[in-house]
């Protein structure tokens, strides 16, 4: 066993094929030369049993001398057996882990050495644990003269390894979206942990099957209906079981827990999860271990909001938290999505704090930052919550409650809003543009007036705002998927745009009623549906899609030029939008492509289930632009409109547009109407 110390100045010399002096080691570890000298009788002893020794020579210092080999086992025992540590903190976790990992008893010494701290220093950590492992109803063991150990069910004892895991690890997940079933994304954003330390406790072989395990079984399992922080807690959660499972430890027999699962569709569910792990992993998984994943699912929030949730069930604590703001100037009671959005958290956190399920909020301190004061307010009105059921609510779940009244205090303010144009600009063109807009609608009031435009239109839009997914000059910047993060700068950007007294008005747009009937006559009448055989790649669909449109393979040339730039692909759900601008047509034309089989396998769109193929005029007026985008959108907006293209004939298809349409002219009309255009 190596010090520490000692452990840092052999890594740092074996990375040198050369001498390296005292003075370069001090450097970089921040200690005096006479320190690491003194080390150097002891590190010497131990390079015998590895066959290594070390040279010191008068002007050049010290090298390590052996065969690579050699070296190449010290290294792996030098990191096999030190547990460096950043802080109290983290040491602190690591000590709380090895001990709920530890079925035997250890002496004091053994944590002491292990962390190369005394064990005053340990007992002092132990007396601060103590809070933690009460909460879990674990018993902490500290004779003298025996040891140290906990006594814990195997319940409790899963529940803290998970807290600490999911607090290390989920409090630092980047906060960007990601491929949930690519290993590779999965682990970057699980290991972004700067606890170097917490990275060799997670499992990586078992997380990796687990992964594709989702990826094969994706379409049975959804799991892409819930959010991202509550897809990682159960990555981590099944991890936790299938390793604890692999050493013998089931979970007993727990007739209560059963008794909570409320939702018949999360269990149906969490038993195809154990049927695959099972299988996956040649282990057999007992039924409370099915009913503890069918509690994570239902437990876990949701990527869009429910609407089954009943209002009625919370009503009483909702209604005395809104007394809370109201005391502080906010009367919310009118707000109904208000009481939908809250009633459909409560329920899953009611949940998640029986079970200490953990839920951790990446955008925390951004949420605390930018909206302190309903931060605030919602802290104090989350004491009702305690008092009503008993649970002490974190800061975690407080910062999503606080989004939650952020967004019915914008509402709250609409009568005095003014109405804002907003161009949305995308490097990948108005397909991705009208998909940022779908998200961006879910966040914006009612008169905030998203248009789509090209990187041709920058130079002369009427927009007040510009969003952009690149950098332009005064717009705001934001990710094509649109993160928390984006969500906050955008409605900062449009709050600070509307406090701008404008001296002139900007120019009306009208649109000419039955020209836009034509127009909308035109693109639906050529519509046509094709169905391909599963294993074409992208390039085989393009190809044999431009051969049904035109002859000149001009068409070709400009779809994969377009490609080139930048590719709408969206795997998640199941969509891929191939589309151009282009001199070849003189109306705005969409075809609609399909698999054989239920989805395609071939190159670059693995997983899409439905491909809309739309070209828009070279020079096309601005109801063609919008009318496309607003197509585009659709397709995540409207779940009618996307299972028609799954399943519909081409009439039943082209009679859905036309349902679509209408309802756009009619938006369009309004719009001029009210004088917003």
């Amino acid at each position: 066993m190596y010090s520490s110390r000692q452990a840092k100045i052999l890594s740092i010399c074996l990375l040198r094929d050369d001498y390296i002096t005292y003075h370069e080691i001090s450097e970089q570890l921040q200690m005096s030369s006479r320190t690491i000298m003194r080390e150097l009788p002891q590190i010497k002893d131990s390079l015998q049993s590895f066959n290594l020794d070390i040279l010191s020579k008068k002007g050049k210092g010290i090298r390590i001398i052996g065969h690579d080999e050699d070296k190449q086992n010290l290294i792996m025992d030098i990191q096999g057996s030190k547990i460096d540590y950043m802080d109290k903190e983290e040491r602190q976790e690591l000590l709380c882990l090895e001990l709920l990992r530890m079925k035997e008893i250890q002496k004091l010494f053994y944590y002491s050495n292990k962390f190369q701290v005394s064990e005053a220093t340990i007992s002092h950590d132990l007396d601060d644990l103590e809070s933690f492992f009460q909460e879990f109803q674990i018993n902490l063991i500290r004779k003298p003269g025996y040891g140290v150990g906990i006594e814990a069910n195997e319940t409790n004892r899963r529940q803290a390894i998970s807290s600490i895991i999911n607090s290390t690890v989920q409090h630092h997940i980047a906060n960007v979206d990601f491929d949930r079933y690519n290993v590779k994304d999965v682990m970057e954003q699980i290991l972004t942990t700067q606890n170097s330390n917490m990275k060799k406790l997670l499992d990586t072989n078992i997380l990796t099957t687990i992964v594709e395990v989702f990826k094969i079984h994706r379409q049975e399992l959804e799991l892409d209906s819930i959010a991202k922080s509550s897809y990682m807690g159960l990555l981590i959660h099944l991890m936790i079981a299938v390793s604890r499972i692999q050493i013998g430890e089931q979970l007993l027999d727990n007739h209560e827990i059963f008794a909570l699962i409320e939702n018949q569709k999360a269990y149906q569910k969490a038993k195809l999860i154990v049927k695959y792990l099972s299988r996956a992993f040649d282990i057999d998984i007992e039924e409370t271990e099915c009913a503890f994943i069918a509690i994570h699912l239902q437990s876990a929030k949701s990527a869009m909001l429910s609407q089954d949730t009943s209002v009625e069930e919370y009503n009483d604590v909702i209604i005395k938290m809104l007394n809370v703001f109201k005391e502080n100037g906010y009367n919310l009671f009118n707000d109904y999505e208000l009481y939908q959005s809250l009633a459909a958290h409560l329920k899953p956190a009611l949940v998640r704090l029986e079970y200490h399920l953990p839920i951790y909020n990446p955008m925390l301190t951004q949420i605390q930052e930018n909206f302190l004061e309903i931060f605030e307010i919602t802290k104090k009105a989350c004491t009702i919550f305690d008092e009503t059921y008993g649970y002490k609510l974190n800061n975690d779940e407080i910062g999503y409650l606080a989004l939650h009244f952020a967004a019915a205090i914008e509402r709250y303010k609409v009568s005095h809003l003014r109405p804002i144009q907003v161009g949305v600009v995308c490097s990948s063109g108005i397909g991705l543009s009208a998909l940022l807009i779908a998200r961006l609608k879910r966040v914006v009031d009612q008169f905030v007036h998203l248009i789509p435009l090209s990187i041709s239109d920058i130079g002369h839009h009427q927009c007040e705002l510009l969003i952009s997914t690149f950098d332009i000059k005064s717009a705001v910047f934001v990710t094509p998927l649109l993160s928390q993060n984006d969500v906050i700068h955008v409605l900062k950007a449009i709050e600070e745009r509307r406090q701008i007294n404008l001296t002139s008005q900007f120019q009306s747009t009208h649109y000419d009623l039955i020209a836009l009937i034509d127009m909308v006559k035109l693109l639906i009448q050529d519509i046509q549906l094709y169905t391909f055989p599963y294993n074409y790649n992208k390039q085989k669909v393009i190809e044999r899609v431009c051969q049904t449109i035109n002859s000149n393979p001009l068409l070709k040339t400009q779809i994969l030029q377009r490609e080139e730039k930048g590719s709408n692909i969206y795997p998640d759900f199941g969509f891929a939008l191939l589309h151009t601008s282009t001199h070849l047509v003189e109306q705005c034309l969409v075809h609609i492509i399909r698999s054989n089989e239920s989805i395609f396998t071939g190159e670059n769109i693995e997983n899409i289930k439905i491909i809309l193929f739309m070209l828009i005029p070279e020079h096309a007026t601005s109801a063609q632009k919008r009318m496309m985008s607003f197509l585009s959108a659709q397709l995540i907006e409207n779940k009618v409109f996307f299972d028609k293209l799954l399943v519909g004939t081409q009439e039943e298809i082209q009679n859905e547009f036309h349902e679509v349409l209408q309802t756009w002219i009619i938006q369009m009309i309004k719009e001029e109407t009210n004088g917003t255009y």
